[in-house]
């Protein structure tokens, strides 16, 4: 497919996530990077690329590429949890329950849905607690 047409961003993001799940990070970051480059508003490559710096640790990079990703496509579900995440992990619990919510709102029956159920109700009772 590549040699008919060099840049189609669905066959760059297969390729990265063949890569990545094989843990071949430098290949699936190249793949994923290139998909954005041949097509800057198709989210899937800033998801794939924000889950693999998140992955390595990169979590200034995750940051970096996983919000414009979101802001090409809102409704993107799997993007919001990936963010709420993030912020809780990073200290950002305000923020990482906008996600959460964000989320619910997009996939409140998915098999996800209940993990973020809980981790917002973690959060509503650590913020019980430290209000006290």
């Amino acid at each position: 497919m590549l040699e008919l047409n060099p840049a189609p961003p669905g066959a760059l993001v297969n390729l990265g996530t063949i890569h990545y799940r094989q843990h071949q990070f430098p290949q699936a970051e190249r793949y994923y990077m290139e998909a954005i480059v041949a097509d800057p508003s198709y989210p899937l490559a800033q998801f794939n690329l924000g889950n693999l710096y998140d992955e390595q640790g990169r979590i200034k990079e995750a940051f970096g590429i996983l919000p414009p990703g979101l802001e090409l496509n809102p409704n993107y579900a799997d993007s919001h949890f990936n963010l709420a995440l993030l912020c809780e992990r990073t200290g950002d619990p305000l923020t990482a329950v906008h996600h959460w919510k964000a989320y619910l709102k997009l996939d409140h029956s998915g098999q996800w849905a209940e993990i973020a159920r809980r981790q917002l109700e973690r959060l509503r009772q650590a913020t019980v607690v430290h209000s006290r």
